[in-house]
């Protein structure tokens, strides 16, 4: 792996600037660990990584110039993102009247400079010697996984101030270490379909051993998701499944279908726990699906009583107790979001703002399709790609039925791996001329 102080040959590596190599890679190691376990942890690991990965910025741009470190991080897609960031700003602080709220709300956007940060770090390091690392994945995941299981079969918790358990039909959804287990299904999917990529990998002969990791990875990753009987992430998951491996072949698209058809039809039959949330898909009797209904309907009525800037960004909870008498529902107390991302970004940016979102959500999907179609077959970026692209389908499809994109945990995970995706761009020259060599592409 490319260190720090291989970013910037000409400084002279002193003590100081090896420790700091070492911290900065540390940090790089502690990214998922602290993603697959706290929101906290990953707030202080990746900004703290942000502020090395700038201080290298800084150092290398004194040296060769600032602008030649900038068009590294270039994404194509700089006008729908800024202009996201832009219009949902200004937003907060036209409709919001608590400027302090306004201000904390916007400061959950600074995302977009993690997403420079990776895209920089990432650029310049990254290569395919990283996939010998896939194993270290594994074994993570499988400890989270193993962990999910044992919560669903007896409401284990970590140690906390108060039980947060989600008891249902005498077992429990999986959280894992988060609060919710939307979250937790949100982020080990995530992961899940990134190993599930890598599973096409085609090994060197020195990873021969290696074989089993990322196909365990996704595996296990797929067990959290069932454990979390989060049946949104269930469907995004048979979407993401069958999109990737119609990717790989058509024909093994089918396949994985009759495969998770029969697998399923298995655990219907077999698990009253997963025929009664199966079956609540489609109910319009369930509960919690009347109660998203009805947010939607609200959320629509706040579309047309605040069609430009919507009613500021994250506010529409407080909105709701207003709107649900408009829609005919008199006896409804929660206060959330809109269940599903396009709806939030409407209802509380504006259209303007949901264009921009719709563009670079497109775009990285579409950048993760030229990537995968650029790269080798059965190639370390080959499987980056495939995994990138199959990890989006899971998260958009997953945002149908939830705002995973303003979950802070689920969002950290979605701007590094867009941060992976780009800097692979700008590496084999889907954004312009190709950074490393063809000879270390595989």
């Amino acid at each position: 792996m490319n260190s720090p102080a291989e970013l910037a040959p000409d400084i002279r590596p002193s003590k100081a600037w090896l420790w700091f190599d070492k911290c900065h890679i540390g940090l790089l190691f502690l990214l998922p660990i602290a993603m697959l376990t706290s929101m906290a942890a990953t707030e202080i690991v990746s900004w703290l990584f942000f502020v090395f990965t700038l201080t290298v910025l800084v150092k290398q741009g004194l040296k060769t110039g600032f602008a030649a470190q900038f068009r590294t991080m270039r994404s194509g897609l700089e006008i729908p993102l800024w202009g996201f960031i832009l219009v949902t700003v200004i937003g907060l602080f036209v409709m919001v009247d608590d400027k302090a709220l306004a201000l904390d709300v916007a400061g959950s956007y600074r995302w977009i400079f993690l997403l420079y940060a990776y895209t920089y770090f990432f650029q310049k390091t990254m290569n395919p010697e990283w996939r010998k690392y896939l194993h270290f994945f594994a074994i993570l995941m499988l400890a989270m996984g193993v962990f999910a299981v044992l919560q669903y079969f007896t409401g284990i918790e970590p140690p906390r101030s108060r039980s947060i358990s989600f008891p249902r039909y005498g077992r429990w959804s999986a959280t894992g270490f988060f609060n919710l287990p939307l979250t937790f299904a949100g982020v080990f999917g995530l992961f899940s379909f990134m190993m599930l990529g890598f599973s096409f990998h085609r090994p060197q002969d020195s990873e021969a051993n290696y074989w089993w990791a990322p196909r365990l990875g996704a595996f296990i990753g797929w067990l959290g998701v069932i454990a979390s009987l989060t049946r949104g992430a269930w469907l995004a998951m048979v979407a993401a499944i069958f999109t990737c491996f119609s990717a790989v072949a058509v024909r093994l698209g089918l396949l994985a279908m009759t495969v998770l058809v029969a697998i399923g039809g298995v655990g219907y039959f077999s698990s009253s726990v997963i025929q009664q949330r199966f079956d609540s898909i489609f109910s319009t009797k369930k509960r919690s699906n009347h109660m998203r209904l009805v947010i939607w309907k609200a959320n629509i009525e706040m579309i047309k009583d605040y069609p430009i800037l919507g009613v500021g960004a994250e506010q529409n909870n407080k909105y709701l107790l207003e709107y649900y008498p408009k829609v005919g529902e008199y006896e409804m107390t929660f206060k959330g979001h809109a269940h599903n991302n396009f709806l939030q970004v409407w209802a509380t940016q504006g259209p303007i703002a949901l264009l921009f979102f719709l563009w670079f959500s497109g775009g990285f999907v579409w950048l993760s399709w030229k990537l995968y179609r650029r790269a080798q077959r059965e190639t370390f970026y080959w499987s980056l790609g495939l995994g990138l692209l199959a990890s989006q389908v899971y998260f958009h499809i997953s945002g149908l039925t939830e705002c995973n994109f303003i979950d802070g945990e689920v969002n950290h995970v979605l701007v590094l791996y867009w941060g992976l995706l780009l800097a692979a761009c700008h590496q084999l020259g889907v954004l312009g001329q190709p950074s490393v060599k063809s000879s270390t592409v595989s």
